[in-house]
């Protein structure tokens, strides 16, 4: 296939894929907005991903930016996006099975994905501060564009070639999909502590919604480049829907009993009650001065 051909056929692939309504520019400085899609492909700037995550986007703000996949480190992508006045410009490779986002999605594959932007970003020197959200688009005069491959990449052949995509916490944080999931934990994590008070109270699930709201901003600050306020409504819009939905109060209520139950079968693993071996008959004193002189002894010391 020409180079012209596999151009031709990446743009087609890539119009085709992002999402009806969108986030796109004209200029950075006046702000991005959502419009229709026929309104955002005239733009420079756009938004690829919506709830499903269907590209990988890598800002390389180097001069090596046509060549930052060479070498073999990494294979080729799907579209090179550059400034013609300075060759910086935004690398882009297509997911063959896209990622989901929805309210219902599995967080498994989203941390798979943000371990493996992680390892790309370093081994293309590229931004690790960049959320992804806006991408240079590829339909636009203003940019010069190149289509090395239309292959189609499976995460974990883009896994294959980092030949390990287990990162740290701390490191997947730093990456856009990376914020996104840990995010997502942390809030969760929070929700389900919180959410018993909301039901206990008779709160509506909008005082929980607003709760969650909050706690989402404090927490988004915590990232030295905070996540857009679209994804985290996102973010807070699962947690809530899931959480509130998925308590029972009867269910919690058993949960805790058991785990008390369980609790007291291990700390009491072995003991044989006193009024069973009756160890005042052996002493020869009354049940009630046994007693008294037990109560009247310090405390053991741990062993």
């Amino acid at each position: 296939m020409s180079e012209a051909n596999i151009l031709s056929d990446a743009l087609k692939h890539f119009q085709s894929r992002v999402p009806r309504w969108l986030f796109a520019t004209n200029n950075y400085d006046n702000g991005i907005y959502r419009m229709p899609k026929r309104v955002a492909l005239q733009m420079p700037y756009i938004q690829p991903n919506g709830v499903m995550v269907w590209a990988l986007v890598f800002d390389c703000d180097h001069e090596l930016t046509a060549c930052a996949a060479g070498d073999g480190l990494l294979p080729e992508p799907n579209l090179i996006v550059l400034n013609p006045d300075n060759g910086r410009g935004h690398l882009t490779y297509f997911l063959k099975a896209p990622v989901s986002r929805t309210d219902c999605s599995r967080m498994a594959p989203l941390r798979f994905l943000a371990s493996i932007q992680r390892g790309m970003t370093v081994r293309l020197d590229a931004d690790q501060l960049y959320p992804g959200l806006i991408t240079k688009n590829p339909l636009s005069d203003r940019w010069r564009v190149l289509a090395p491959t239309m292959h189609l990449y499976q995460l974990k052949e883009l896994a294959d070639f980092l030949h390990s995509h287990n990162c740290r916490r701390r490191d997947l944080a730093t990456s856009g999909y990376g914020r996104n999931s840990t995010l997502f934990d942390e809030l969760r994590t929070a929700a389900y502590q919180k959410v018993i008070e909301f039901h206990r109270d008779g709160a509506p699930k909008s005082k929980f919604a607003e709760w969650a709201g909050l706690t989402a901003t404090c927490l988004n600050h915590q990232f030295s480049t905070p996540l857009p306020e679209s994804e985290v409504r996102q973010v807070v819009k699962s947690v809530t829907t899931w959480v509130w939905k998925r308590f029972d109060f009867d269910g919690f209520s058993q949960a805790q009993s058991r785990r008390g139950q369980r609790g007291n079968e291990i700390r009491w693993a072995g003991h044989v009650a006193a009024s069973r071996t009756k160890p005042w008959l052996k002493l020869g004193i009354s049940r009630a001065t046994y007693y008294r002189r037990k109560k009247s002894l310090p405390p053991e010391a741990p062993s």
